[in-house]
């Protein structure tokens, strides 16, 4: 029961986050300022990403 539970929420909540991204894309190219966001997104979440991945690799070769 509890891994049912854990899979229908996390499937739930994944399928939440890919509308959510399709219709905010979509929202923000119909915006002004669109193609600006757009790009600054991408880039900051490649950098995020990036750091993110350093974090837990230095924190594991660390501890």
């Amino acid at each position: 029961m509890l891994i049912g539970d854990f899979s229908l929420g996390l499937a739930s909540v994944l399928t939440s986050l890919g509308l959510a991204a399709v219709y905010g894309q979509q929202w923000l190219e119909k915006s002004p300022l669109g193609a600006g966001v757009m790009q600054r997104l991408s880039v900051v979440s490649a950098l995020a990403t990036v750091c993110i991945g350093l974090g837990l690799t230095t924190m594991t070769l660390m501890g």
